[in-house]
């Protein structure tokens, strides 16, 4: 997935959000504060440019966009394929985030009948 597409994703999610007070979506500003990012990674990950994105800003973005289990599946393997030192932090190789990525869907519970698997 080129960085942008990715970007675009991560835009679509944070307008979806609604102010509940103004009735509009969520402004770049508005997703930085509920993140703890500042305005300007957010508008990095948006544009598909540099920024830090590591497990705790992909988990912090998934709940601020209140996925469900089977959406943060999906984010966050989209993610995963956006692994070049352009877009995720220079010290961690592809390799690394991938391990992280899969990591976290570890610790996500789906469904029996999302996952095709039956617990005894």
């Amino acid at each position: 997935m080129e960085h942008r597409t990715f970007g675009q994703i991560v835009t679509a999610l944070r307008k979806e959000q609604i102010d509940l007070v103004s009735g509009h979506s969520w402004s770049q500003h508005r997703l930085a504060d509920e993140t703890g990012l500042t305005v300007r990674i957010v508008g990095k990950i948006e544009g598909g440019e540099q920024a830090r994105l590591d497990r705790e800003i992909l988990e912090g973005l998934a709940q601020d966009f209140q996925l469900t289990s089977f959406e943060r599946c999906e984010f966050f393997a989209m993610a995963s394929e956006v692994t070049d030192a352009g877009l995720v932090r220079a010290a961690l190789g592809s390799e690394e985030v991938f391990r992280q990525v899969w990591a976290s869907l570890d610790t996500l519970w789906v469904p029996a009948f999302l996952s095709g698997s039956r617990r005894r």
